[in-house]
């Protein structure tokens, strides 16, 4: 079990009907991976008798998504009811109603409008993918890009760059909205992977990945969130005997003065990720606050589940590793009164692993420091977002550091 989250919560969880979660057989012509057919069962949580307000969402809000002209249920899509979720991480959000049976996800979509056409079908590749050597590595990159408008091409030009340049093999993003996803389509480097397709919410995760996903990427809503987050997973498997197939799921916890809602939604991560039998990698922005630097409710000390470990922990012991840090990053600074008040150094964004097959080798920072030869109209210096990246490095065919 957890023994990072209260004794009531843990009390009070109970089993979640399970939807299957199966890798696609290999073709003749594939080569054969030595680990054995998983039989995954990815679990959802119950879904309070709800339908969201859906927000608004101006007229080809997604771009070219929209006219993917693919219709009904997508594959593997979950009925509208279930059952099981610890019962004091139930809440109510806002603008919520009865949820009609049979809805093809927890977003209560109808699946027959054009703008429910468009979630269910990831984005391909546009651009011929650049051959990747598959050195028995695996690189992941996480990065919160940060919603604001304030110099946003610019911001994300450069991680485009960020992205060219270290070509991770996956790449997990945050706080992504419809026209900023635009202006991030104009960069070659976005263009090089297959993309997750956005839900019908102001802002949202989005998973990227080099080869087309192996199953249906599936989101899940947290029932009591108030900030409409979200957990998105899929299976990645590259068709190498030398990169065995892992489940990736990501998030953006709750934010704030929200550590009972955080808490109940890792547990819903754990469990959903705990029903997977292969490796398995979690990442996103937590917006853990061990300390309460910023939040009047500290999070305390981070115990994951064994085996689960913190890379991070485990390959710079010792150093903060701070990703949202008001000394380092003047944009920060200069443009969120919170975190200038509170004089934030945090470490929001972590991975978190599961892993027989693989190690994690290297871990680093990414968009920490401003854009070169730039400055905004008013001559201060740019950072790439107001988080920094973090991008991990695993080696396949190694003893793992946890096993």
């Amino acid at each position: 079990g957890s023994r990072y989250f209260s004794a009531d919560i843990e009390k009070g969880a109970s089993r979640m009907d399970a939807t299957r979660f199966v890798l696609p057989p290999r073709r003749q012509s594939d080569p054969q991976d030595a680990s054995p057919q998983f039989p995954p069962t990815f679990q959802r949580p119950v879904v309070p008798p709800a339908t969201l307000q859906r927000p608004h969402l101006p007229p080809n809000a997604l771009g070219s998504a929209t006219n993917s002209g693919q219709g009904g249920t997508p594959h593997g899509a979950w009925p509208g009811n279930a059952v099981g979720l610890p019962s004091h991480c139930m809440g109510t959000p806002q603008g919520m109603g009865s949820t009609p049976r049979g809805l093809p996800n927890s977003f209560g979509v109808d699946p027959r409008t054009p703008i429910a056409r468009a979630f269910q079908t990831p984005v391909a590749a546009t651009q011929p993918l650049e051959p990747i050597r598959m050195a028995r590595t695996l690189r992941i990159l996480t990065f919160n890009v940060w919603f604001s408008d304030y110099e946003m091409p610019n911001r994300m030009k450069s991680i485009g760059n960020i992205i060219g340049r270290r070509r991770p093999h996956v790449v997990a993003l945050q706080e992504m909205k419809p026209h900023i996803w635009a202006q991030c389509l104009k960069s070659e480097a976005f263009q090089q992977y297959h993309w997750t397709t956005a839900p019908d919410a102001q802002y949202y995760t989005m998973i990227g990945s080099r080869v087309p996903f192996a199953t249906q990427p599936r989101r899940t809503r947290y029932p009591q969130s108030q900030m409409a987050r979200d957990f998105l997973a899929t299976v990645i498997d590259f068709r190498d005997p030398e990169l065995p197939p892992f489940l990736l799921g990501v998030s953006h916890l709750e934010s704030c003065d929200s550590a009972h809602e955080r808490k109940c939604q890792m547990h819903e991560v754990f469990q959903q990720m705990d029903s997977f039998d292969g490796e398995a990698v979690f990442c996103g922005d937590t917006n853990i606050d061990e300390k309460g630097v910023g939040n009047s409710q500290p999070d305390g000390v981070i115990n994951l589940p064994f085996p689960w470990v913190d890379p991070w922990e485990l390959l710079h012991p010792g150093d903060p590793g701070y990703t949202h840090d008001v000394e380092l990053n003047g944009m920060l600074k200069r443009k969120d009164k919170w975190a200038r008040e509170a004089r934030l150094r945090t470490r929001f964004d972590r991975f978190w692993l599961r892993l027989k097959r693989y190690r994690p080798v290297s871990i680093e920072l990414e968009g920490n420091r401003p854009l070169r030869d730039y400055k905004d109209a008013d001559g201060h210096p740019v950072w790439p977002s107001d988080h920094f990246a973090v991008l991990l490095t695993l080696q396949a065919g190694t003893p793992p550091l946890c096993a």
